[in-house]
């Protein structure tokens, strides 16, 4: 069961003052406003557009086309940080269409690495891995793929000393030297995985030894809501605490405790009435919600 998300009209405000500041972190990243600067940060701007538009419009074709499910502002702005994640590494040394490019794939790869998490049970309210992880590895490999050479030698002058004539570039853009990339970047890529990997692990394992074997709160904080249960408050006036009271197969009569919003609780209790009924009609509880293939 879905919980009920936060408003879609403060999440994509949010989204839009994030692109916003995006041209700035894209376009100083040119380093100097002398020479060629100028031209380098007026490509990352319209790379910038170009990618998080692309990121945007692919989440909400694929849900709309290919899943078939309704389209949600979240997921569309989701689709727009992943596409800005993703063209970072190189928005002033790629070709405008191959921003567009950069920013469609990145919208699909957050609609399917977003659900990979629900089907492998993670845990992640605000679709952070799917946004910054899987979208900053593809960013990392489509540098690889699609900078282009001249733009390349202008940022960072030749890559051998003495050699005014062989620059770098992607694999796909066909300089002589179109592998360098490639191969600093996968390295770069395994190797920060890698490292960051292996202390988050340690550290969680520490963490969860010290607190007595758990990261997670209890659920009835959880029902509760984090603001009220740990906080001593609550941060979104528009929820209420609902109490729903059910019976089990065996006769038993337990409570749940949710904060929802107002309008929600019959939804909520119409679904949790439904889920129940069928629990007491099948015995095996596979053939309670059979998997839709």
């Amino acid at each position: 069961m879905l919980l009920p998300m936060q408003s879609p009209v403060f999440q994509t405000a949010g989204t839009m003052f994030l692109w916003f500041g995006w041209y700035g972190f894209n376009c100083v990243a040119v380093g100097t406003l002398d020479g060629h600067g100028p031209l380098l940060a007026a490509k990352a701007a319209v790379s910038t557009t170009l990618a998080a538009a692309a990121g945007g419009g692919a989440v909400m074709v694929t849900d709309t086309y290919l899943l078939r499910i309704k389209a949600e502002p979240r997921r569309m702005n989701n689709g727009i940080l992943c596409g800005l994640v993703a063209v970072s590494g190189c928005a002033g040394l790629i070709h405008p269409h191959n921003a567009l490019v950069i920013g469609a794939v990145a919208g699909f790869i957050y609609v399917k690495t977003s659900g990979a998490l629900l089907v492998w049970g993670i845990d992640d309210v605000v679709d952070a891995v799917p946004v910054h992880f899987f979208g900053g590895v593809w960013g990392i490999l489509a540098s690889a793929l699609f900078v282009n050479e001249n733009d390349y030698v202008l940022r960072y002058g030749y890559p051998v000393l003495g050699d005014s004539t062989h620059g770098s570039c992607g694999v796909f853009m066909g300089c002589s030297s179109w592998g360098a990339i490639l191969g600093a970047n996968v390295m770069l890529l395994l190797s920060t995985v890698g490292w960051i990997g292996v202390t988050c692990y340690v550290s969680l394992h520490l963490i969860k030894k010290i607190l007595g074997g758990s990261l997670r709160v209890p659920v009835n904080h959880e029902l509760k809501g984090m603001d009220a249960s740990a906080h001593g408050g609550r941060s979104y006036t528009e929820f209420q605490t609902t109490v729903f009271t059910f019976k089990t197969p065996g006769g038993g009569e337990h409570s749940m405790e949710m904060r929802v919003r107002a309008g929600d609780a019959a939804k909520f209790a119409m679904a949790l009435s439904e889920v129940m009924v069928r629990i007491a009609r099948f015995s095996n509880p596979s053939e309670c919600f059979p998997i839709q293939d």
